[in-house]
């Protein structure tokens, strides 16, 4: 949605693809360490979100049209070492422990490894590389990211004097307030819904973070019963009003075309 509404603006985007940090595994929201997948699932998956991703892009306008990075290309060669040295000096461990993504799992008692606990420090360093090869400014993600954009931005203020932005959007949640993902009991199957946009002006932009859409849901179609029954089952309580708030955080619109699409989401026996 942020891409989109980038690119509607004249900017162009950088999908950043998490091949090296999902060999590792962002801490940031649970409570156990994440299962770490085989190396040809992990392409796969990869390979599968860029196709994904591209469908709801603009890829044909070259002034707007996205780019597309595997973090594993910088991250898979890194001298333990000369990165120790050059890079970790600029994180401290008393700031590190007081971001939520460690701070809640040792409040709660529950193991955090040291692999772990390096993540965010390689998600700052994305940040890095991208200022440096893409003259990316601005990193994007979800609320609970917010611990490592802001690393990322200490850290290019630090290493590279220079000053660069990070900007976080809310979660889309179940009816419980727990985050909506593709690894949560009670996640939709069919998450991708189509916004209609237009390909317009000129201008730059950067998207950072891990981008996770389900590698699997590939389909050119879903329909629309598979869209409702998706979103009213993640919203058990209050289903109408779940997929109201849904669908406004997705579409942003105040056209007639929204609200038409919206009217039915009123009534509280629209669930089936």
């Amino acid at each position: 949605m942020c891409l989109r509404l980038l690119q509607k603006h004249g900017h162009r985007p950088i999908v950043l693809l998490g091949g090296g940090t999902t060999r590792i595994g962002d801490p940031s929201g649970k409570d156990k360490t994440r299962k770490i997948l085989e190396e040809k699932e992990i392409e796969k998956n990869i390979k599968s979100i860029e196709i994904i991703l591209k469908k709801f892009l603009d890829t044909e306008d070259k002034k707007i049209k996205p780019i597309f990075v595997n973090n594993y290309s910088w991250l898979k060669n890194l001298n333990y070492i000369s990165f120790l040295r050059d890079i970790g000096k600029h994180f401290t461990i008393n700031k590190m422990l007081s971001f939520d993504s460690i701070k809640l799992r040792l409040e709660r008692e529950q193991s955090l490894s040291y692999m772990e606990f390096n993540y965010m420090i390689l998600q700052a360093y994305d940040f890095l590389e991208l200022n440096k090869k893409e003259n990316c400014v601005l990193q994007i993600g979800g609320s609970d990211q917010w611990g490592n954009i802001v690393n990322g931005v200490d850290l290019i203020k630090r290493y590279l004097s220079k000053e660069v932005y990070g900007l976080t959007t809310p979660l889309i949640t179940l009816a419980s307030g727990a985050k909506m993902g593709s690894r949560k009991a009670g996640t939709p199957d069919c998450r991708i819904i189509y916004c209609p946009g237009e390909r317009v002006g000129q201008g730059r932009a950067a998207r950072g973070g891990n981008h996770r859409i389900s590698a699997g849901t590939q389909d050119k179609t879903i329909t629309p019963w598979c869209v409702f029954r998706s979103w009213s089952s993640a919203q058990n309580r209050r289903p109408a009003a779940g997929i109201n708030r849904s669908l406004q955080t997705i579409y942003r619109s105040k056209s007639k075309k929204y609200r038409t699409l919206l009217e039915p989401c009123q009534y509280e026996d629209l669930s089936v």
